[in-house]
């Protein structure tokens, strides 16, 4: 199915009350559904059994990657290429359809009556994207039609018709929408002991693959990535609860993405250099998958190490760290993805929060301490934290007094370490 998102809203509004929102380098200009569209089209959703064509052109000037509210990738212009007022569907019961044929890889992204954002990119094992939306709702559905690279724009003939409930299911030879990585698929198995990592391990692998993990909600990360894991690490014998790093030296912008011993993900980037490091501290004993991604569709080759112990360039992997002050939020730590910090922090009922176990790295570390149970409100003590990288999604929750807020993607976030 494609990807959804719903616009979040972030932060409390109250009387006397201010939002206190992320502050990003500049204000970045969005896909806007309140612009208007050059070309308008009144869709009834018997006629559209029959598709109906639109000539029109691919790509803009806005980096669709830059808007954190809106999932998906490539190039767009701030205003929907195309307005449809649907009508009629609410008897007629289809599903609605809108695809694409292109000169040039192109994406598609596509506000639904609702105000739901849904995108797509490669679909049918084409460079040609495709959104379906199931019982499409009465009403005004904007278009916009991509390039994926900013020097991509070419002519597009975009095709919208409605299809029988259930008609079209995304194949499983495309990367797109539809499409994640799944760690309950097969994949090469390394199994190691600790004491075996105490020298590392390592393999060769190709980095890359179709799957676009901007397109996956529930996954965090960009880049690119095949669906089963690369490899698939059984860690055993680690009494000792060793640190085990996991580590890609690549010849392209590499990621490296590990679904963990308790099926949490993990995504880093460019920890030494462009090359990603994640370090899994005081590791147990499990199952680890671990994907190696490249930035761009293009992959590369490159090497996996995996090793117990000491390890990381500018930070060792145990927790004999130097005691940093508490810098208030971790937005200043957020190109050290992968690294682990130690801070001495005073626990605080008070302050903003986003997310429940990983955490926006602009909410208060004072507050998500005590949210996280570490400390107490006015108890003052060291705690670590690692740095996460990009995440889509962050749960709210209330604990131990603190109250957390939700929200979508951001470009920085991090978890505590403990002992």
């Amino acid at each position: 199915m494609p990807l959804t998102l719903l616009t979040p809203l972030r932060g409390l509004l109250g009387a006397g009350c201010l939002a206190l929102l992320p502050v990003t380098a500049a204000a970045q200009a969005c896909p806007d559904i309140d612009l208007g569209s050059p070309v308008t089209l009144d869709g009834d959703a018997s006629a559209l059994a029959s598709a109906s064509t639109v000539q029109v052109r691919a790509g803009g000037k806005l980096n669709l990657s830059d808007c954190t509210d809106v999932l998906g990738n490539g190039f767009i212009t701030p205003s929907a290429n195309i307005e449809m007022k649907l009508r009629g569907n609410a008897v007629a019961q289809r599903d609605l359809q809108v695809s694409i044929v292109a000169d040039c890889d192109s994406t598609l992204l596509v506000n639904d009556a609702a105000g739901a954002w849904h995108f797509s990119d490669d679909e049918d094992s084409s460079m040609n994207p495709r959104v379906v939306l199931p019982l499409a709702e009465d009403g005004v559905v904007d278009i916009w039609v991509g390039a994926y690279d900013a020097a991509m724009a070419c002519p597009v003939t975009v095709s919208v018709e409605t299809l029988p409930q259930g008609t079209y299911v995304p194949t499983s030879e495309t990367g797109g929408a539809g499409l994640c990585p799944d760690p309950n698929m097969p994949s090469i198995v390394l199994d190691f002991t600790a004491a075996q990592l105490a020298s590392p391990q390592t393999q060769q692998v190709i980095a890359g693959g179709d799957l676009d993990l901007s397109a996956c909600a529930d996954v965090p990360g960009t880049g690119f990535v095949t669906q089963a894991a690369d490899f698939e690490l059984n860690l055993t014998g680690n009494a000792t609860f060793q640190d085990i790093e996991i580590a890609v030296t690549a010849s392209c912008d590499a990621v490296l993405m590990v679904n963990d011993a308790d099926g949490a993900w993990q995504f880093v980037d460019d920890t030494n250099g462009t090359d990603p490091a994640y370090v899994i501290p005081g590791a147990k004993d499990g199952v680890y998958d671990i994907w190696v991604g490249s930035l761009t569709a293009e992959g590369c080759d490159s090497t996996l190490s995996i090793r117990a112990g000491q390890g990381g360039t500018t930070q060792p992997m145990n927790n004999d760290l130097a005691v940093l002050p508490d810098p208030g939020s971790l937005t200043g730590y957020r190109d050290q993805v992968g690294q682990v910090f130690s801070f001495e922090v005073t626990g605080s009922a008070t302050g903003m929060v986003w997310g429940t176990d990983v955490y926006t790295d602009d909410s208060s570390l004072g507050a998500a301490v005590v949210h996280a149970g570490l400390l107490a409100p006015g108890q003052t003590g060291v705690v670590t934290v690692q740095i996460l990288g990009p995440y889509k999604g962050f749960d709210a929750s209330t604990r131990n007094g603190v109250q957390s807020s939700d929200f979508g993607k951001w470009e920085g976030s991090y978890t505590f370490v403990q002992d």
